[in-house]
């Protein structure tokens, strides 16, 4: 999966461990990446996932990480202010299989406490989300937790 910048068509730069890009997927199911390598921290403080959408509500939030070519190699769902559950990662999970992206292609990086049971907790019947199947979701909660590429972070 490779990811462009919508108004330049350029690929995203590449990312690091230690400077990862953030992102947001908003309610209207739109991705923004914001590459925090040429941000002027000194001068205007640290990215915050918060002002991305100026504190609107979203689907999901994380960490992106890029390759040199702007390959998506991972996501993670670290955000402090918006605290992604397994919901959201289906939901972007979903997303992009719909978009016909290859998801078995990007490592997909959770917190400990996400797993498959929480696909089971979840009352899908009460989200009414815009263009999402919740008999669809549910069906691809456990699909993302049980694949190959569902991996925890490191403590």
């Amino acid at each position: 999966v490779i990811a462009r910048y919508k108004q330049s068509d350029e690929v995203v730069g590449p990312s690091s461990h230690d400077r990862p890009h953030l992102y947001m997927f908003d309610l209207n199911k739109q991705m923004y990446i914001v590459d925090k390598n040429p941000w002027d921290k000194e001068n205007y403080g640290e990215v915050k996932h918060a002002a991305v959408l100026a504190g609107r509500p979203a689907l999901s939030a994380g960490e992106a990480y890029f390759k040199e070519d702007g390959v998506i190699w991972e996501f993670n769902y670290e955000s402090g202010h918006y605290r992604p559950k397994v919901a959201a990662v289906t939901m972007m999970y979903q997303w992009m299989k719909d978009q016909g992206l290859n998801t078995s292609a990007l490592n997909w990086v959770a917190r400990k406490e996400l797993s498959t049971k929480d696909c089971y907790k979840t009352d899908w019947k009460s989200f009414e989300i815009h263009a999402f199947d919740v008999r669809v979701l549910e069906k691809t909660c456990r699909e993302v937790t049980k694949s190959p590429t569902w991996t925890f972070e490191d403590d």
